[in-house]
């Protein structure tokens, strides 16, 4: 939830959560198998006792059932286009139905206050369940995500689409052509596996590699630029001037690598110094502990732990 809120997904705002239990905004809204017909407007089913207004009041409540279609009709596209906006990001819900997305603006029927001019609109909740797209039944998630909210809305409000999709081809589409961050690989979802994870962390590791050797590249020109300038300068020079200067180079080269081989003779004696006497801290830690007995359980703890201890200094 905190990876799809960040990502500027319709969800509610998390703010903790432990172990099962999750605190979140407040939705002002409802689940939508909460949502009734009639929340889309009323249609007049009385009877006609006027012949005269029959085809008056046939019209009014024509005209009422084309604007409650339209709202139900609004409100389906809102909840399919957000099953394909997640694949945006590369996750599936895997269990898109009427108890896992909210409503909100939802409209009381037995009030009398108008309709409210924001349109219903879905917010989505319950990812525990949230699938890759690289997933082997990737589509079987989709298609089934998708075929809950067309039965929901046929049976609950006698609403059949006039489109057959959305497609997982068209989400799938807009996975690939998608530059936002993959929420997949960012929370691991099911169907991303640690297989995955390596493989992308070599083609990252890959990709590095290939800017530091086109880098090396670039130091290798400058190298050479640079020996073209020290060519260009000394053509201008006499032989002598050349010999000389080619000899304090040389001097000066064998005076660096001596001192970098004094260095390294430094270094290793040193590591042998602190090796020598991480190995005699260590014996005699291991003479103390075996020979003296703790008095008790805690100072044994102590021992070990302070072994271990000396045990990673002699490595």
């Amino acid at each position: 939830m905190r990876a799809l809120y960040n990502a500027g997904y319709p969800v509610p705002r998390p703010i903790a959560h432990n172990r099962h239990t999750i605190v979140m905004s407040l939705v002002p809204g409802l689940p939508l198998r909460n949502v009734t017909i009639e929340s889309f407007g009323e249609v007049g089913e009385g009877l006609i006792s006027d012949e005269e207004n029959t085809e008056k009041e046939m019209a009014k409540r024509e005209r009422q059932k084309a604007e409650r279609d339209s709202r139900i009709a609004s409100l389906y596209a809102a909840i399919m286009e957000q099953a394909l906006s997640l694949a945006e990001v590369g996750v599936i819900h895997g269990d898109f139905n009427e108890f896992n997305i909210l409503i909100a603006n939802v409209p009381d029927p037995d009030d009398s206050i108008p309709m409210p001019k924001q349109p219903m609109s879905p917010i989505l909740i319950d990812f525990p369940q949230i699938t890759s797209f690289s997933h082997p039944q990737a589509q079987e998630y989709f298609d089934r995500d998708v075929e809950c909210i067309k039965t929901y809305f046929r049976k609950r409000y006698h609403f059949e689409s006039s489109e057959s999709g959305p497609l997982f081809e068209e989400a799938l589409e807009r996975r690939n052509t998608s530059t936002r961050r993959m929420v997949d690989v960012e929370v691991e979802a099911m169907g991303f596996n640690r297989k995955m994870g390596k493989e992308l962390e070599e083609a990252l590791r890959a990709q590095r590699e290939g800017q530091s050797e086109d880098q090396d590249d670039v130091d290798e020109d400058a190298e050479g630029n640079e020996a073209e300038e020290v060519n260009e300068l000394m053509e201008g020079t006499t032989k002598e001037d050349k010999e000389e200067t080619l000899e304090s180079k040389t001097l000066a080269d064998v005076k660096e690598k001596e001192g970098a081989s004094e260095a390294t003779k430094d270094n290793e004696s040193n590591q042998q110094a602190l090796t020598a006497e991480a190995l005699s801290s260590l014996a005699e830690l291991s003479l103390t502990t075996s020979t003296v007995k703790p008095k008790d359980s805690g100072q044994r703890c102590n021992a070990r732990t302070n072994l271990k201890k000396a045990a990673g200094w002699a490595i």
